[in-house]
């Protein structure tokens, strides 16, 4: 075990001295948390493992889409705590749910039945082009949503630089 982490059983109760950490002292919490060996993060990121070395000791940091592989990997590890989730998720700007990894939170409105209609008829007639499940392709969708609304990027634009690009 590393000398320079928490205690990682009582992780929920950990939020506050979580909050002013970097992401390497993140990565060695979640590895600790884990199980999950340098080599594995390596294989994943597409690294060598003395490149993870640099990044548990602060060296350097890995560009956002490395960092979302390594949350991604160390989820997959059935063993990451929820609140160590959330603050490598904060590191790169994401929630869980953002990253597919959680439920949605509750929507800030309820839609009315005519308007949820469209939308599960929309989404069931996409997944039928695809030929998959609505089911598969509802979290597919909703990190699609997710990064719109994190980088603030109105539908409609989504829309046109999705049109835009069929056409090249």
């Amino acid at each position: 075990m590393r000398d320079d982490t928490l205690d990682v059983t009582n992780m929920q109760t950990l939020d506050e001295e979580l909050e002013p950490l970097r992401f390497s002292h993140l990565l060695l919490l979640a590895l600790d948390a884990t199980k999950v060996r340098r080599a594995d993060i390596a294989k994943a990121c597409r690294v060598l493992p003395r490149t993870v070395a640099r990044w548990e000791v602060g060296e350097c940091e890995p560009s956002i889409p490395m960092k979302t592989t390594v949350i991604l990997t160390l989820h997959d590890s059935h063993r990451l705590p929820r609140v160590l989730l959330d603050k490598l998720g904060e590191d790169v700007g994401l929630t869980a749910w953002q990253l597919g990894l959680a439920p949605p939170p509750p929507p800030d409105f309820t839609p009315s039945p005519a308007t949820q209609k469209v939308l599960d008829d929309a989404v069931r007639e996409a997944a039928e082009d695809l030929a998959v499940d609505p089911r598969a392709l509802r979290p597919v969708l909703s990190r699609v949503f997710a990064a719109l609304v994190h980088y603030e990027i109105p539908v409609g634009a989504a829309a046109e630089m999705v049109v835009a690009r069929r056409r090249e």
